[in-house]
């Protein structure tokens, strides 16, 4: 969240843009995401998080098109920082953890 924002509504308020409509809140959510990368494509970013973990072998991604496609094969060569995901566990922890999401 935005400094400016978080000034204005407290991280445990009910009002908190991370509490609302579950639609609302999965576009508030994606467009912090985009904030923190300063990238509006989150493809090599989701990918190359889940492929940071040792656990996991391998990522299935729910590909409908071809730009997409082609989106998720420059991902594989993506290389995430250990800072970026841990401000990803973060902002886990700070918005899903303790309220998963139906979705």
């Amino acid at each position: 969240m935005s400094q400016a924002a978080e000034k204005h509504i407290p991280g445990g308020s009910r009002r908190a843009p991370h509490r609302q409509h579950p639609e609302r809140r999965r576009h508030y959510l994606v467009e912090e995401l985009k904030s923190t990368v300063g990238d509006d494509d989150l493809t090599a970013y989701a990918t190359g998080f889940l492929w940071s973990y040792d656990a996991v072998t391998t990522v299935i991604p729910g590909i409908r098109t071809m730009a997409q496609l082609h989106q998720y094969v420059a991902a594989t060569t993506f290389d995430s920082s250990r800072e970026r995901e841990g401000d990803f566990e973060e902002s886990y922890d700070r918005f899903i953890a303790k309220d998963p999401s139906p979705w």
